[in-house]
């Protein structure tokens, strides 16, 4: 060799210089493999099924699985665990088997099962077992001052996504990280104190229209014994009227009285007729339909500014379905997106607000008989019209009494200043006693009127007794916070809350920007801050999240735990 060396010193040069640059160059394209890379014959299908029994996830997913891998070209053993949320298919090929092509095939079968599961079935793992697989390092990681859990957000927020960014580094595993999580855990017992808030509110309300109620009945009551006592006391007045009608007329035709009798006779009628007046209590009647004007004056304003209520709440409802028809036509969601979004714009407080408030004022017109539509039909001019006329009529009746009662009086000053013979008195008394009739006739007939009016205002007011109770019970349903907070309605909320969405484009200088709306919950205060509803209730506040769950923030440390040597 030497010989050689020394007679070919530049082949020698050339054979060394190759052998240099052959190693450099292994060298460089050398990797830390602790294996060399094969393909083993087996192959993990992993298929998650959130909240399925392991009876449900071997009928929906492993067995068709199965099925369907055992048509595979060269497999050897199909394995299957169904476990509670997932499944785990091992296949086993023969050794001669080309993986890569294997691979496709396992994919088109599951594509062809995957079809048929259900929306909650996840998208199925296929995993390939290869020595590639195992870690070229594995590291403890510590930091002086920080515990576990500020550790774990280091290192998975910091350490990990800049060792994935250097060149050659194909995954990071990291294990005995804590992971910190938020509960929100509905508390019945605040659910109860909730609910007994809004039971006393109510109660509140509804006493106010309960004592309403109750004077109504309480003032048909009297208005029927009133109408009792004036019906006696009219038959009264007509027997009284008849007796002294006969009387006087008896005299007139026997012609023993004189002008004296005449006198006393007509004293005696000026005091019935005096007394028919006292006892009809026209004035009464007058008043009573004077205070229902007023009554109805006074409520005119309260139905007033319900439909001006109704009003704000149409308005609120306006921007709710702009929104709503916003995000449908927004072209950068998909339709899941959409939904989710559209739900979360339903579930919140705001949304729900307003539809209890549409229930509320829905439940308070039930107390009058009426609903929203009617409300705005109502013609309040046309009822006091109605009043007006009432009255009328009962001052007419008043003033034709105090009428009759002037011309007695007329007759008697005439008697007395002796100017009247008895064929003129013949013919007041048959005036008199014309007057007499068609005044009780009328009185009667305004009794009878009464007593129709407080019979139909007595049925109405049982109605209305009805109606307020099934109002009563179907607030104190609606309001039941039992009902309303539930763990869907918690969550759509917190989705709702913790979201991120395109808005469109703002361009500025030739150049356009994408513009996102919402943000994310960063910490516990938030979540428990979130505002479920208010419902616009006196003695009621705001309900919060916090008002009816415990939100707490927990984590796994007592569960993992990682170590090296």
């Amino acid at each position: 060799m030497p010989k050689f060396s020394v007679k070919k010193p530049f082949t020698v040069f050339v054979a060394v210089v190759a052998i240099l640059v052959l190693g450099v160059v292994a060298y460089t394209k050398m990797t830390p493999d602790l294996m060399p890379n094969m393909d083993l014959p087996y192959v993990l299908v992993i298929t998650t099924y959130p909240g399925a029994t392991p009876e449900e996830v071997e009928l929906t997913v492993t067995r068709p699985l199965e099925q369907s891998f055992a048509t595979l070209d060269k497999i050897k053993s199909v394995n299957s665990v169904s476990n509670e949320n997932y499944s785990l298919i091992s296949l086993e090929f023969s050794d001669d088997v080309n993986m890569d092509t294997i691979s496709v095939d396992i994919l088109q079968n599951v594509d062809m099962i995957s079809g048929y599961w259900d929306d909650m079935v996840g998208t199925p793992y296929i995993l390939k077992i290869n020595p590639s697989m195992l870690p070229v390092a594995v590291t403890a990681v510590g930091m002086e001052g920080m515990d576990t859990a500020e550790l774990s957000d280091f290192i998975d927020e910091e350490i990990i996504p800049k060792l994935e960014g250097i060149e050659g580094v194909a995954s990071i595993d990291a294990s005995g990280l804590v992971d910190t999580q938020v509960h929100v855990v509905i508390n019945q017992d605040k659910i109860d104190v909730v609910n007994a808030q809004i039971t006393d509110a109510l109660d509140k309300e509804f006493a106010d229209a309960q004592a309403e109620l109750e004077d109504g009945k309480a003032q048909i009551a009297d208005g029927k014994a009133g109408i009792a006592t004036g019906k006696r006391e009219l038959d009264k007045g007509k027997e009284e009227l008849s007796s002294q009608m006969a009387d006087a007329q008896a005299q007139l035709d026997s012609g023993s009285l004189g002008l004296l009798e005449m006198k006393l006779q007509l004293q005696d009628q000026l005091a019935a007729l005096q007394q028919q007046k006292g006892e009809l209590k026209l004035e009464d009647q007058l008043a009573a339909l004077q205070q229902q004007k007023a009554d109805l004056e006074a409520s005119k304003p309260t139905l007033v500014s319900v439909q001006a209520q109704i009003a704000q709440l149409d308005e609120a409802q306006k921007e709710f379905d702009a929104a709503i028809e916003q995000i449908n036509e927004n072209g950068f969601l998909t339709d899941e997106q959409k939904e989710q979004y559209i739900n979360g714009i339903i579930n919140s407080a705001e949304y729900q607000g307003v539809q209890a408030g549409y229930a509320a004022i829905d439940e308070g017109l039930k107390a009058f008989g009426m609903t929203r539509q009617e409300l705005a039909a109502v013609n309040i001019d046309g009822t006091l019209t109605q009043l007006d006329a009432g009255i009328a009529q009962l001052e007419t009746g008043i003033s034709q009494m105090n009428y009759g009662i002037a011309q007695l009086e007329s007759a008697l000053a005439q008697l007395e200043a002796g100017g009247i013979e008895l064929s003129d008195a013949q013919k007041l008394l048959d005036e008199q006693k014309t007057l007499a009739i068609f005044q009780l006739a009328d009185a009667s007939t305004q009794l009878l009127l009464g007593e129709s009016q407080l019979e139909s205002a007595s049925s109405a007011l049982d109605e209305g007794m009805e109606q307020f109770e099934d109002a009563k019970e179907a607030a104190y349903k609606k309001t039941d916070m039992n009902n309303i907070i539930t763990m869907d309605m918690v969550s759509g909320i917190l989705m709702a809350q913790n979201f991120a969405m395109p808005a469109g484009y703002v361009e500025q200088d030739g150049i356009s920007y994408m513009v996102n709306v919402g943000d994310a919950i960063t910490d516990e205060e938030q979540i428990a801050g979130l505002l479920l509803m208010d419902l616009g209730m006196d003695g009621v506040d705001p309900v919060y999240l916090s008002d009816v769950a415990d939100v707490f923030i927990s984590n796994n440390a007592g569960d993992v735990y990682a170590n090296i040597d």
